[in-house]
């Protein structure tokens, strides 16, 4: 981030993306915002259509038609199941333009299927869901797929995604990588800038650390 601008954020869905895990990428954003009482991340929607409908049904007018999106500082791609088998020659004209701005690129849920086949997880590290990670293993036997719950590796960042209750076990006071359960927020929010520092405010001492097997890998040079 230069100064006080946002980090900008933007969320390429596909048609039949999960709209939870939508969810998971948009709100912890805005929560940083509200908490921390600035504005320390924007986002924007980009897909190559007028309007896209999540795997429940419900349609997403998205912000930019991919041939008009601006240039973003990080991309998180959101896609359904069957991510192995887009084409999407558009979005990845836009995703080579960024990264070659030094945009950061990640996917969450299945949608490193579809950066895998691009190429674009190539010598990173990387997670997706756990149901799908056999068959990952199998189209990718070269990838380093890891088990944990999000893996940042340079300017790749990973999500695998899963539904479960909030923890509840408070905890007084918090040190070194935290972050709220329940949220799922995106580890590049959590490690760079925003989510644990936002939480851990004066007067807002209660937060809820992350289970031993669910740490960050450490990032890697």
């Amino acid at each position: 981030m230069k100064g006080s601008e946002p980090i900008r954020f933007a969320v390429l869905i596909f048609p039949n993306f999960p709209l939870m895990a939508f969810s998971s990428i948009i709100e912890p954003l805005r929560a940083a915002n509200t908490l921390s009482g600035r504005k320390c991340y924007s986002w924007i929607t980009v897909a190559a259509g007028e309007k896209i409908k999540a795997s429940n049904g419900i349609g997403i007018e998205p912000d930019f038609h991919v041939r008009r999106a601006p240039e973003v500082d990080r991309i998180v791609v959101c896609s359904g199941g069957d991510a192995e088998h887009l084409v999407a020659d558009e979005e990845m004209a836009w995703i080579r333009k960024n990264l070659r701005a030094g945009a950061e690129l990640g996917a969450i849920a299945d949608a490193a299927f579809f950066l895998a086949r691009k190429g674009l997880l190539d010598g990173h590290a990387c997670t997706l869901h756990w149901t799908s990670q056999p068959a990952f293993q199998e189209a990718f036997p070269h990838l380093d797929m890891r088990s944990d719950l999000f893996v940042i590796d340079r300017r790749r960042f990973t999500r695998r995604f899963q539904i479960e209750a909030p923890r509840m076990d408070h905890a007084p006071a918090c040190g070194g990588f935290t972050a709220k359960r329940g949220l799922e927020q995106l580890p590049v929010i959590v490690t760079r800038g925003g989510i644990e520092r936002v939480l851990i405010l004066p007067n807002r001492r209660k937060c809820f650390p992350l289970r031993d097997e669910d740490r960050r890998l450490p990032l890697r040079a």
